[in-house]
Parts: C-alpha cells; sequence; structure tokens
C-alpha cells in the first residue's frame, strides 16, 4: 500500500525535523494524488510546525481545486477541517471566512398526492 509508505516516510521526516524535506514529499505526493487527506494533513503540518502563514494558502489552494472538479463531499470535508484549524489557530475574523464557505442546509418542501387524494407535505434537508 504505497500511501502507507508515503505517511511513514513523512513521519519520519517529521521526528528527524527535516521540515523542508517534508514540504517537498507532500508536493511530490500532491502531485500523483490530488485526496483530500493528503491536502489536509499538508495543511494541519504546517500548523503544527508553528508556520500558521503557510497553512492558510494550501486551505485556499485546495478549496479552490475541489470547487473546480465539482466534488462537493471532498471539498465539505476541506472546509470542516479547516473550520477546525481556524478554531485552533485563527482569530474571529479568519473563522467566520471559512464559515461562510461552508454549505447551508436548506428545507425543501413538496407536495406529495396520495392514492386517496389526500395532501401531506414532505421535508427534506438538501445541502447547498
Amino acid at each position: 500500500m504505497p500511501e502507507l509508505l508515503w505517511k511513514a516516510y513523512i513521519d519520519l521526516e517529521i521526528r528527524l525535523t527535516e521540515y523542508e524535506r517534508v514540504r517537498t514529499l507532500y508536493t511530490r505526493l500532491l502531485q500523483r494524488t490530488k485526496h483530500v487527506k493528503v491536502w489536509i494533513s499538508r495543511a494541519t503540518f504546517e500548523g503544527t510546525v508553528n508556520q500558521i502563514g503557510r497553512a492558510r494558502p494550501l486551505f485556499t489552494e485546495a478549496d479552490n481545486y475541489f470547487k473546480s472538479t465539482h466534488n462537493k463531499e471532498e471539498r465539505v470535508m476541506l472546509l470542516e477541517a479547516w473550520r477546525d484549524y481556524e478554531l485552533k489557530y485563527g482569530d474571529v475574523s479568519s473563522i467566520q471566512e471559512v464559515a461562510k464557505k461552508l454549505p447551508k442546509k436548506v428545507k425543501k418542501r413538496r407536495q406529495i398526492k396520495a392514492d386517496d387524494g389526500v395532501c401531506t407535505i414532505a421535508r427534506r434537508g438538501v445541502l447547498i
């Protein structure tokens, strides 16, 4: 499983405090795969080594990528991780900025007519 090999190598370089090598490894890995967990891992790595200024552009770049691919589920995962990151390291304005990007749940209603002619209203939550 190649992802385990990549993760082990990255963890080794982190333990050795070779942060530039870690950044190089993440860059190479993102050239091979654009998986949401790799984006999140790279951005949170920058936050853990006190490089908050480097993490936000990574989250922004990942958000733009997932927005362009129209992959809603992975984009929501990324935005939730970004929100958690900002709750830990950010200020009020940065938290609000990310919160604006999160999808909102909208209730849709429609009438359903049964066979006996009785109308009922059905509701369901939809993310937009």
